[in-house]
């Protein structure tokens, strides 16, 4: 009877630490979402590897209240694909482009095509991402 009541108890203590851990890890992807729109960062800018996020994401999906918090989660999911490996400690952003053809320096050619490659990368996981949500969310009803 003792190690049935522990065995509860064990579970519930390690489902509250999971709520904690997984609510700090979605307020952090928040944050650099918010504060870097669009830009790509490092993998390792995330508070937990990516297929961890994956997990607290698609628990998220599962147990959200509303049909707001799951698409909030949802787009979370999707922006996993803008972290990636070896970008660094700056974000890549999208270079603005000058106002004039002539005004298009070596430099601006180069962070563009750098741009481009990450871009690509991103898009290709997005595109996964994208398919793997579909079949999860699928699942749910």
């Amino acid at each position: 009877m003792f190690q049935e009541w522990l065995a509860k108890r064990r579970k519930r203590i390690e489902a509250q630490e999971f709520a904690k851990l997984a609510g700090e890890a979605l307020a952090r992807l928040g944050q650099l979402m918010e504060k870097y729109p669009g830009s790509f960062l490092d993998e390792t800018w995330l508070p937990l590897p990516k297929d961890s996020m994956k997990g607290i994401l698609k628990a998220s999906i599962a147990t959200a209240k509303t049909g707001t918090s799951r698409e909030v989660f949802e787009v979370g999911w999707l922006m996993l694909a803008n972290f990636q490996p070896g970008i660094g400690d700056t974000p890549i952003s999208m270079p603005a482009f000058p106002a004039r053809l002539a005004d298009v320096t070596p430099e601006f050619k180069k962070a563009l095509d750098d741009w481009q490659v990450v871009s690509n990368r991103v898009q290709a996981e997005s595109e996964h991402c994208m398919a793997e949500m579909r079949a999860f969310t699928a699942t749910l009803g």
